[in-house]
């Protein structure tokens, strides 16, 4: 027997993804739909292990008015397989996708898409209520349509992409639905692979980024003006994590979270007044130019015990071209007195940049060893749809031949000229095993393996990035 019928689903796409975490988009989309009491669901098929045909019966079962998908640009071609297969289902299915690839590339987007009805660019938490709206109306239409921010949709043989409304007030969108996102249900697959206590979960405390690097997106979906969340609405939410589910660490995933000291600053005081024996982190990168040493002793007494630093190259060159306005030499300063200050680094890495030497390449490599970091991640270049490196490569013909589906976190998706994909997978490899295979680094990671199944994890997550296993799930 079906059960009743579901307003919309809100998925994460199959994918072979090593980051099997609470999706946060998806948990802030659901407490908008039902605080309008829109009945929602969501399903995120990495954390579930499902193929395509168990996400058809999933859909089948779950018998959704709209189905809405969360996609990067990997997403595509599992996107493109599975809103075919909610088509077949019942071609009155409403299927949406938004997230960082539609924002970035909206009209190609859809095109790809060919199947897909409608798009979001930028934050979606208004604007997906109104579409809901409108469509349980029956008026969502040409008249309709222009007055859904950020929506992207067909006028006929037309692609309209309607300028997104970012959210001033973010306090007012709640807490994502963590009682829909369970997050101490999640296994240890964490960002950066290492944690100090478990469970896990994931927070916002702001969105938006000011600065123009040319190879990230996240201004594209969260705007360049930073926005914050009040401090007690952050502190409440933790200690909603910590008494109801049990989470014992915080990973802070702002783009830029410690771009106002006062901000990190009160956070941090109020985090130690609540006594909650928990630890966090600082996830996603931070700039190296905002931290200072009183700063870095006050989240090290608040419980923070591990920064990511988006360092990208070891050439100031490179640095510049890609607008980092950072140095080698302030790079080196900073990550010393992050040491220091007794939090431990991880570093992120770009190589294979447009213009990017061999040499270049080596000095990132060895730079990267010479820098005192924990640990450290190295990434081909990935030219995301909508910023400067990728536009400015459209233009100059360098990306004619790409294709959606090569898109893939493990595999090689740009190569500069004079070199080849396998000379910079290769280039890959050998900073990952140089930069691992060091006593001291390996004393590090043994000593932080939390169990048999954190080890499995990790030799995993190695083997993908070293032998380039596909991530857009090209396997039913």
């Amino acid at each position: 027997m079906k059960k009743e019928k579901t307003d919309i689903l809100l998925v994460r796409p199959v994918n072979h993804s090593q980051q099997i975490v609470p999706q946060l988009s998806l948990g802030y989309l659901a407490t908008s739909l039902r605080n309008e009491n829109i009945s929602v669901e969501i399903l995120d098929c990495v954390k579930s292990g499902f193929n395509y045909t168990q996400f058809k019966e999933y859909v089948r079962e779950c018998n959704p008015k709209v189905v809405g998908f969360q996609m990067f640009t990997v997403d595509m071609l599992s996107t493109k397989k599975s809103i075919k297969i909610v088509k077949d289902i019942n071609s009155s299915i409403l299927a949406v996708v938004g997230g960082a690839q539609p924002s970035g590339a909206p009209e190609d987007t859809l095109k790809y898409l060919d199947k897909a009805d409608y798009g979001f660019c930028g934050e979606s938490e208004i604007s997906l209520v109104k579409f809901m709206e409108a469509a349980f109306a029956s008026k969502l239409d040409e008249q309709t349509a222009p007055d859904i921010p950020g929506l992207i949709w067909k006028n006929g043989k037309n692609i309209v992409i309607n300028k997104p409304e970012f959210i001033d007030d973010l306090d007012s969108l709640g807490f994502p639905s963590w009682d829909m996102l369970k997050p101490n249900t999640y296994p240890e697959a964490v960002q950066g692979y290492f944690f100090e206590k478990f469970p896990v979960a994931g927070i916002i405390a702001t969105r938006g980024c000011p600065y123009s690097c040319t190879f990230c997106s996240a201004k594209l979906i969260n705007a360049q003006k930073i926005r914050k969340r009040s401090i007690p609405h952050v502190i409440e939410e933790i200690q909603l994590l910590y008494k109801e589910y049990g989470i014992r660490e915080i990973h802070v995933l702002d783009d830029n979270f410690s771009f106002y000291r006062d901000y990190i600053e009160g956070f941090c005081e109020e985090l130690i007044k609540t006594n909650l024996k928990i630890s966090w982190r600082c996830a996603n990168s931070i700039r190296l130019d905002t931290v200072s040493q009183e700063l870095l002793k006050l989240m090290k007494r608040s419980g923070c015990y591990s920064v990511a630093f988006g360092i990208e190259n070891g050439s100031d060159r490179i640095l510049k071209k890609m607008k980092k306005k950072i140095s080698l030499a302030e790079i080196e300063k900073s990550v010393k007195v992050t040491n220091d200050s007794g939090i431990d680094v991880n570093g992120s890495f770009i190589i294979g940049y447009p213009g990017e030497t061999e040499e270049e390449i080596k000095q990132t490599l060895k730079f990267s060893r010479k820098l005192g970091l924990k640990l450290a991640n190295f990434n081909c270049l990935i030219p995301l749809p909508g910023t400067e490196v990728y536009n400015d490569l459209v233009k100059a013909g360098k990306l004619n031949d790409l294709n959606w589906e090569d898109y893939s976190y493990s595999t090689v998706v740009y190569v500069p000229d004079g070199l080849t994909k396998e000379k910079l997978k290769s280039y890959q490899r050998k900073a990952i095993l140089q930069f691992y295979l060091r006593p001291k680094i390996l004393f590090y990671l043994v000593k932080n393996i939390k169990s048999v199944k954190h080890f499995c994890y990790i030799l995993e997550a190695a083997f993908v990035y070293l032998f380039g296993k596909s991530g857009n799930s090209r396997n039913p």
